[in-house]
């Protein structure tokens, strides 16, 4: 038996443990916003927090320029390098937890935990929008500065109420 074989076995025996004596399981989300003590440090700096966090993520997937701006009430984030790409699809980031073992253990990207608390999230790549969440109003201005400022880079750009 090869060790993705063992690795399956062992998880389909803790799920069916797991429901056994009735657990269930949480969506993520879900599960984060229940834990904001644990995920956010700065309430009241949500903002700048999750700003500086996603310049994290970019710098250590191998970014070696990533601007940070604030334009209106989005808050974005960018680099010419696609920080993205080491880590599957767009939707993996920003509904899963996705480990950064090259921080270390039990750490994680952030891109999940802005969609829990974000009010809005646009992201670009290859010149365009290609994927949002939440209410994102006055896309035209979010539009012009990226499309202008950061054409052809990834681009994280969000907003949320302090």
């Amino acid at each position: 038996m090869n060790l993705e074989d063992l690795v399956k076995e062992f998880a389909d025996s803790v799920v069916a443990q797991s429901q056994a004596i009735g657990m269930q399981s949480v969506p993520v989300i879900e599960y984060i916003r229940g834990q904001r003590d644990r995920f956010v440090f700065s309430p009241s700096k949500l903002g700048e927090e999750m700003s500086s966090r996603l310049v994290f993520d970019a710098l250590v997937s191998g970014a070696t320029r990533v601007m940070s701006e604030r334009v209106a009430r989005w808050w974005i984030v960018g680099s010419p390098f696609d920080w993205f790409a080491d880590a599957g699809s767009v939707d993996e980031l920003f509904q899963h937890i996705v480990s950064t073992p090259q921080v270390g253990d039990n750490t994680h990207r952030h891109q999940v935990v802005l969609a829990a608390f974000a009010d809005a999230i646009v992201v670009y790549g290859d010149g365009s929008r290609q994927w949002q969440q939440g209410k994102a109003e006055d896309l035209a201005v979010l539009d012009a500065f990226v499309l202008k400022q950061m054409r052809g880079w990834r681009v994280v750009a969000f907003a949320c109420v302090q």
